[in-house]
């Protein structure tokens, strides 16, 4: 519901909105909000459209029929593209973002594929091309490991970055060649300044 909230703030006044879903599975989350464009006054947009990236055609099949049933039982204009990739893997052209949409981008519980990567090449070539979408608005959220989530907030970030070295994957920063400074923050953070 909260993210829905925020997407119908960043598509308010506009007439053609496309929301861009790095995840899309089965798009559960998409008839209530199609439902509330629908009934946006004082019009509801004159075109939505749904871009989803998965790695299976059929599923992106199914959940674009879905979707579509849903718009027109709303009678909302309606279309669904679906990418068919490696999230890594897409490039803008895919998208197909046109010219007087506003953007929003769904990157729920995806993001943290991309840090296998090492280098942390992956995460700023996203990064890139979500900012090449001139997006309204990037929705992000990733399942946080056990056992950060208490104390303060520097401890928890602390900690975060130390569980992410653990598993390999985290402190992109450091890797990119700012290692020092990653050292003098987490020592602020933790109090050893």
């Amino acid at each position: 519901f909260t993210l829905n909230e925020r997407l119908l703030r960043a598509f308010d006044g506009h007439d053609r909105v496309h929301i861009i879903d790095f995840d899309i599975k089965q798009g559960l989350q998409w008839p209530s909000l199609l439902q509330s464009l629908a009934t946006r006054t004082p019009q509801p947009p004159a075109h939505v459209r749904i871009t989803g990236v998965g790695s299976s055609r059929q599923e992106l099949q199914d959940t674009g029929a879905r979707l579509a049933h849903v718009a027109a039982g709303l009678g909302l204009a309606f279309e669904f593209h679906a990418v068919v990739d490696r999230l890594e893997d897409v490039r803008l052209w895919m998208l197909h973002v046109k010219r007087g949409e506003r953007v929003a981008v769904n990157c729920v519980l995806a993001a943290h594929r991309l840090l296998r990567d090492e280098t942390g090449g992956a995460l700023s070539d996203f990064l890139g091309l979500v900012r090449s979408t001139s997006a309204a608005v990037l929705l992000l959220g990733e399942h946080e490991a056990a056992g950060l989530n208490a104390g303060r907030w520097e401890a928890r970030f602390a900690r975060a970055l130390q569980h992410g070295q653990e598993q390999g994957r985290g402190d992109v920063v450091a890797r990119a060649g700012a290692r020092e400074r990653a050292e003098e923050e987490r020592g602020e953070l933790t109090g050893g300044c």
